[in-house]
Formats: C-alpha cells, sequence, structure tokens
C-alpha cells in the first residue's frame, strides 16, 4: 500500500505455514503459526551523516537513545550495536526525528548476564572497550552508551556535516587508530578515557564548527578535575 510515496507490503495473511508435528514429541497434528513481516520497498528514512546541522544531530542521536532507553526499560532488551550506520532520522517538512535501527544482535538482559564471554559485536570506532576486548564481564546498557559517547566524539572530530567533513578530510587525528585495528582501538580507548585530561585531549581536536558546543562541558570539568 503506498503511504507517503513509499511503498509497503504487508505479508502477514500470505506467510501461513505448517510446522511438522514432530517438533513437539505432544503434538499428534500439525499446528498453524502466524509471522507478521513488513517490507519497505523504498528508503524511509536517512543516515546520520545526512543531517544538515549540529542541532538536528543532537535531536536525532537524542531520540536514539531515547528510543534505546524505552526498549531497555519496557522489554529489557540490549541493542548491543550502537553505531552510526544504526542511527537513522526521518524528516518531515521542518520537523526530524531520530529512528534506531537494526536489531539482529539485540538480546534480553537475563541472556546477556548469562553470556559468558561475548563475541564482538559492532563497527571499531563505536564498540566499547568491553566489547572490544571480549572480556567476560557481561554487557550492559551502559555498554550500548558508551558507544553513543563514541559516535560524539568521532562527529565531533570529523565533523558533523558534509561541508565540515570535507574539511577534515586530511586531518590527522588521536583517534584514528579506533578504526585501524580492534586491539589497538581499545587500548587506546582505554588510555583516553582514563580520565578528565585524557579526554581534554579529544576535546582540543574536535573540529572548530562544532567545538564551540564542548567549551562549557570542557570548563566544567576542568573546575571538577
Amino acid at each position: 500500500m503506498p503511504l507517503d510515496g513509499a511503498f509497503f507490503e504487508d505479508t502477514t495473511d500470505t506467510i501461513l505455514a505448517r510446522l511438522p508435528s514432530d517438533v513437539s514429541s505432544h503434538v499428534s497434528t500439525c499446528k498453524l503459526y502466524y509471522a507478521h513481516n513488513r517490507m519497505a520497498m523504498t528508503p524511509i528514512a536517512e543516515p546520520l551523516h545526512r543531517v544538515q546541522s549540529v542541532d538536528e544531530f543532537i535531536l536525532v542521536v537524542g531520540d536514539a537513545v531515547n528510543a534505546h532507553k524505552a526498549i531497555f526499560d519496557k522489554c529489557r532488551i540490549l541493542h548491543r550495536d550502537i553505531s552510526d550506520n544504526n542511527i537513522m532520522f526521518v524528516r518531515k517538512g521542518d520537523k526530524i526525528r531520530g529512528v534506531l535501527i537494526d536489531m539482529d544482535y539485540a538480546t534480553t538482559r537475563d541472556d546477556a548476564r548469562r553470556d559468558v564471554q561475548p563475541i564482538c559485536i559492532g563497527i571499531f570506532p563505536f564498540m566499547s572497550v568491553n566489547n572490544l576486548e571480549r572480556e567476560d564481564v557481561q554487557r550492559t546498557e551502559i555498554d550500548d552508551m558508551e558507544s553513543v559517547l563514541y559516535i560524539l566524539l568521532w562527529y565531533g572530530v570529523w565533523g558533523i556535516t558534509a561541508g565540515d567533513r570535507d574539511m577534515t578530510a586530511d586531518k590527522e587525528s588521536i583517534i584514528d587508530v579506533w578504526s585501524a585495528d580492534r586491539s589497538d582501538a581499545a587500548t587506546s580507548k582505554r588510555n583516553l578515557m582514563h580520565s578528565p585530561s585524557s579526554m581534554f585531549r579529544i576535546l582540543q581536536d574536535v573540529h572548530k564548527p562544532t567545538a564551540n558546543l564542548a567549551d562549557d562541558a570542557t570548563a566544567d570539568e576542568r573546575k571538577q578535575a
């Protein structure tokens, strides 16, 4: 059915199959089951890197964080793959809303607790230290929020808009290593996040058009240090 220029196919009525009777020893006849799928035939959202301003970036990431909180608070589900690829936005008129996508690696909080040594999940620049190092420490919502922090730092350094990123194309940064190697990324993040003074090193590398966002926070941290 068409909706705002896009096309969606609802296959609820067409996906109807029979489970073999040997699935359960207690079932002597076939049982029916339903699967509800929705297929988007055209794009319904835009990637994070297409935002047009710092304000839009903050709104979109904020909506994604709120979505993550709602999923965890209401369903006790961890996303476990927070990255800039999995945060998108929908623009309608002068309004913009963020969307959190890709639940392929999501799991319940209880299942995460039973996972003694989880596999590495995600993209190196945005993975938590715990995730990168494959520690036997259980993954929690804190790992996902750590990934959000790395998204903010990554875009702060390399630029939020396409114009900003064009200006930083040849730039060298202390966070370059985050995308090079899993072990190096883990070591770099652990060292850089160890203290407020280490964080200041990254904030000093923030691209100028977005640097003013960090000024107040930096001043506050220095007062507390």
